[in-house]
């Protein structure tokens, strides 16, 4: 299950890229029934080293927290997946990586939520070259749009080298300096060594008893777990 949770999320980052992909992060509960203990995987983006308190106000507008190099955080997603895999994970870890890559190279579908975002941050996604080779149409100032195909080779090509090399390729291998590279290209500040020494964080998970001898998980903070647990032991009447 594990295997097929991450090679799904994989998919979905190629798919939905507005939401979810490689340069961010996620957490995760997995309940392993033989132990019948559930654990928590936090790997969601951490501050880079030289970030400080005043980094989003002294010279930088307010759209840079939300846009543009300085916004982005430690990107923690593989990181989790192969923590992930490592504890609970029995097919080979590349295994996990082709559907993702043939999603690249065979193109996708847009659907609905992307088309919608695309057309939504077009502005943005003009002012950088990268973004303008996957989202618009050749030369041409036209975006693609609702059930038109989009190829992502590039990205195909950084899953492979990660599926087959592990994350050590995308943390403190060739990708790296081209991963800090860009970011720092467009005003950010994370490097080599914040993403070198990135680790996904394994946590006990959240754990409450509710109605009808049910118990029900959640992923400690930063996940807003806690309130979700909290309201269903109102519910409770507890």
């Amino acid at each position: 299950a594990v295997d097929a949770a991450i090679a799904v999320l994989l998919c979905v980052g190629v798919h939905n890229c507005h939401s979810t992909g490689i340069g961010g992060g996620f957490l995760m509960n997995i309940y392993d029934v033989t132990k019948q203990e559930c654990i928590a995987i936090d790997a969601r983006e951490a501050a880079p080293s030289s970030a400080h308190q005043r980094m989003f106000v002294d010279g930088n507008p307010p759209p840079s927290s939300v846009s543009g190099g300085l916004s982005i955080g430690i990107p923690g997603e593989i990181a989790g997946y192969w923590s992930a895999h490592r504890q609970y994970g029995k097919l080979p870890w590349s295994a996990l990586f082709k559907p993702a890559i043939d999603m690249c190279n065979e193109g996708i579908t847009v659907q609905k939520a992307l088309a919608f975002s695309i057309l939504q941050n077009k502005n943005k996604l003009w002012e950088h070259r990268p973004f303008r080779r996957v989202f618009f149409k050749g030369d041409s100032d036209e975006v693609y749009g609702l059930h038109d195909t989009i190829y992502r080779p590039r990205l195909g090509e950084t899953l492979a080298i990660i599926a087959e090399k592990g994350p050590s390729a995308f943390y403190n291998g060739e990708l790296s300096a081209g991963v800090c590279d860009e970011i720092r290209s467009n005003g950010g500040i994370i490097n080599e060594k914040d993403l070198a020494t990135y680790h996904a964080r394994v946590k006990p998970a959240l754990k409450i008893k509710i109605k009808n001898n049910f118990t029900a998980y959640g992923v400690p903070p930063p996940a807003s777990s806690a309130i979700t647990l909290l309201i269903l032991k109102v519910m409770d009447g507890k």
